[in-house]
């Protein structure tokens, strides 16, 4: 059973969770770009970065990645690698 923790938002078991959410390596990639994330259930993903206002919603299995702003959820479009995910999420920093 492998334990990770990762950012300030959880600490969680990787072993728990099935083929539609994150991997260890996807783990590893999120924290190289200063991404922290919580896992809400396993087909949906929260992700958060220290300079970004708002958070990320991605559900790997469709793909849908959501922005949810101040004011307004915004869908952003369909990503089924973290990488790809990384780079739209990546357009909203300063």
């Amino acid at each position: 059973m492998t334990q990770l923790s990762f950012g300030r938002q959880m600490t969680q078991t990787l072993d728990s969770y099935n083929h539609d959410s994150l991997s260890e390596s996807d783990v590893n990639i999120l924290e190289a770009y200063g991404y922290s994330f919580k896992i809400h259930q396993p087909w949906q993903i929260g992700f958060f970065h220290e300079d970004i206002d708002g958070k990320f919603v991605w559900y790997p299995k469709k793909g849908t990645l959501m922005r949810e702003g101040e004011h307004a959820i915004t869908k952003l479009g369909e990503y089924h690698d973290i990488e790809d995910v990384i780079k739209r999420m990546d357009m909203y920093l300063p």
